[in-house]
C-alpha cells in the first residue's frame, strides 16, 4: 500500500468520531382524543323568552392544541361559520341567538372541537325551547 493511502486512512481514523450519528424519526403523538367542550351559560338545557337575544359561551380545549370549533344549530334557521382556534390548547367564544320569531320551537344547539391533529371531540349540547 502507497505510503499516501496509509496517511489517508490514518488521518481518517483519527478525524472521525467515535459515534455515528443513527437516523431517527419521529412518531405520531400518541394523543387519539379530540377537545373537550363546555357549554357555559347556558349550564343546562334552558327555556328563553321571545324576542330576546341570547348569548351562549363555550370554551374548548385540548392539550395538542385546538384547531377549529363547530358550531351546529337545529330547530332553526340558523348557521354559524367554524371558529378557527390557531392551536391554542384552550379557545374561549360566545356566539349570540337571536329568538325573534322563533316561539314555540326547541332549538339544539351543538358544538365539537378538532385538535391540530385531526381528532375530532365529542358534540356538547344544549336544548333552548323558546316561549
Amino acid at each position: 500500500m502507497p505510503a499516501k493511502a496509509v496517511w489517508g486512512v490514518l488521518l481518517a481514523l483519527l478525524v472521525a468520531c467515535d459515534e455515528r450519528e443513527r437516523l431517527t424519526f419521529e412518531t405520531g403523538p400518541d394523543d387519539r382524543v379530540g377537545p373537550t367542550t363546555h357549554i357555559d351559560p347556558p349550564s343546562k338545557d334552558t327555556v328563553l323568552t321571545e324576542g330576546d337575544i341570547f348569548v351562549v359561551g363555550a370554551r374548548t380545549w385540548d392539550s395538542s392544541g385546538v384547531d377549529t370549533v363547530y358550531i351546529q344549530v337545529e330547530g332553526a334557521n340558523l348557521s354559524y361559520l367554524p371558529l378557527s382556534a390557531d392551536g391554542v390548547d384552550t379557545f374561549a367564544f360566545a356566539v349570540s341567538l337571536p329568538t325573534i320569531g322563533l316561539s314555540g320551537r326547541t332549538i339544539t344547539l351543538g358544538v365539537h372541537g378538532v385538535d391540530v391533529i385531526g381528532n375530532v371531540g365529542p358534540t356538547v349540547s344544549r336544548r333552548l325551547t323558546i316561549q
